[in-house]
């Protein structure tokens, strides 16, 4: 009888231990792309802040109009709608937590998380 309760109490810890590790590992993801846009970027070798994104759907650009809304179209490109409802749209080439590769026609430009 003794081994009969030890068996099932060794499969039970087993199961209840896997049903765990699944909820946490479901918990888990990553941050999408617009989370990992939010944030204040420069370029490289520069120590100004060139663009800074908000959570709330707008953007402080350094040396251009101030201010303006952001979107992603069709989920790798970045559309920058000024105060003056002028667009800019930039490939999406690379997006981490701390590094954008931003492509626009042949220009390329990478910029990293302050």
């Amino acid at each position: 009888m003794k081994k009969k309760t030890g068996k099932f109490l060794k499969s039970l810890i087993v199961m209840l231990g896997a049903a765990i590790i699944s909820v946490v590992m479901c918990g888990c993801s990553s941050a999408t792309t617009e989370e990992k846009l939010v944030g204040a970027w420069k370029k490289e070798n520069s120590s100004e802040t060139f663009l800074t994104i908000y959570d709330d759907g707008t953007y402080e650009q350094a040396h251009a109009y101030g201010t303006g809304r952001w979107t992603i179209v069709n989920g790798n490109v970045l559309k920058l709608t000024d105060f003056y409802g002028s667009s800019d749209t930039y490939e999406l080439a690379e997006v981490s937590n701390d590094t954008i590769v931003l492509k626009n026609g042949r220009k390329w430009l990478k910029i990293g998380n302050i």
